[in-house]
């Protein structure tokens, strides 16, 4: 009999551990999954700025816009690489593109050039992040 117990109360604690350590993972999963989200909400709050730059901004004022949206958008990807499944490839090729047509602007354009060069990119690139953000299903 006492060696029924034995095995029984492993078998039982193997259990509890194998409980235990599947929860942490999905634990683990939530909170990549939640980073995420965060990122992406923070790229798309940055999306505003480049609305506000209107159609009189310089390339300086692109530039600027650009490189704070990069640098949030740096926080996307670093957060993607821990969410199982997530798949960002188009958006970062959007936002090369995004990035590769504001560094090609000249410095002295007209009043107006770069943001008419600028904005379809920039518009492809949301539609990318936007496409991200609901193929995450954050808020089912």
């Amino acid at each position: 009999m006492g060696s029924v117990r034995r095995v029984l109360v492993l078998c039982c604690t193997a259990i509890v551990l194998v409980g235990l350590v599947s929860g942490c993972q999905a634990s683990a999963q939530e909170e990549e999954r939640a980073a995420l989200d965060e990122a992406i909400h923070s790229v798309e709050h940055e999306f505003a700025s480049f609305y506000l730059l209107g159609p009189e901004a310089t390339t300086a004022d692109v530039r600027s816009v650009t490189e704070r949206l990069s640098s949030r958008w740096k926080g996307v990807e670093q957060a993607a690489e821990g969410v199982e499944g997530m798949d960002i490839a188009d958006a970062v090729a959007a936002h090369q593109d995004l990035i590769d047509a504001v560094e090609a602007l000249p410095e002295d354009t007209e009043t107006g050039e770069p943001m008419q060069t600028v904005m379809p990119l920039f518009e492809a690139f949301k539609a990318k992040v936007e496409e991200v953000h609901e193929s995450g299903h954050f808020h089912d």
